[in-house]
């Protein structure tokens, strides 16, 4: 007596017990009143996978390929909107404004499952990594320092999430640059900001001369730097001298 074990897509192996072809299996149930509910049940069930799949499948993705923006100023998005993003995605942002001003970033909102984003220094992926984010929690503010920031976005099938939201802005190129050596003996020397506050990631010297065998004095006029930011003094040509202080 032959048995009807399981059914597949007509294929020979969903019908090992009974050794024959599927399409003879079947013909053979069709005509068999106990069967017949079986494979009603079974058609049903493939019915719902495929408009479950058929349906995915037509979604519109999300995003797509490399989104290249050159405002300097502005707000990117997964695309997504008020939906949850696309399953499958790998897609690119490239915020390059012109110039080579630092670029800051902020998200606003972050909701990417245990998908990940990824936020590079630079014009592509080969750039400097300045972090991998997943999860809930909002990413710290990120600074390029290059003048462009690079964005993957890799999604799996399974989980999905609201997706994310981040606003960007260019730092103009104001404040010291590299290491100055000042000429006179005496005189005034400042951060370089002027009225506007000092750039982010600023890393500045000043060295100035002293008369052989006389004291230097130092006499700050002006001072406002922020709690996680430092002004060391060394006494010496470079950072390598004596620490007089750290302010």
């Amino acid at each position: 007596m032959n048995h009807f074990v399981s059914l597949g897509r007509g294929d020979t192996h969903s019908c090992v017990v009974s050794r024959k072809p599927c399409h003879s299996v079947l013909a053979k149930a069709n005509s068999h009143p106990r069967w017949r509910k079986h494979i009603s049940l079974f058609s049903a069930f493939t019915v719902l996978v495929t408009l479950l799949l058929g349906s995915h499948n037509a979604a519109a993705q999300s995003c797509s390929g490399t989104t290249v923006i050159g405002t300097q100023s502005g707000t990117v998005t997964d695309g997504s909107g008020a939906s949850q993003y696309s399953r499958n995605l790998d897609c690119n942002w490239l915020v390059d404004p012109a110039g080579d001003d630092i670029v800051r970033v902020e998200f606003t909102e972050f909701d990417v499952s245990n998908d990940e984003v990824y936020v590079y220094d630079g014009t592509n992926a080969n750039a400097t990594l300045l972090g991998v984010y997943s999860g809930t929690t909002l990413p710290p503010v990120l600074y390029a320092t290059s003048g462009s920031v690079f964005v993957n976005f890799d999604t799996d099938f399974l989980f999905l999430g609201d997706g994310w939201s981040f606003n960007y802005s260019t730092l103009a190129s104001l404040g010291c640059q590299g290491d100055v050596v000042l000429e006179d003996t005496d005189g005034q020397f400042e951060d370089g900001s002027g009225d506007a506050n000092y750039n982010a990631l600023s890393q500045c010297s000043w060295t100035f001369p002293s008369v052989e065998g006389q004291a230097v004095m130092l006499q700050f006029t002006s001072f406002d730097v922020h709690s996680s930011d430092l002004v060391s003094v060394y006494d010496g040509t470079d950072d390598t001298g004596v620490l007089l202080a750290d302010f």
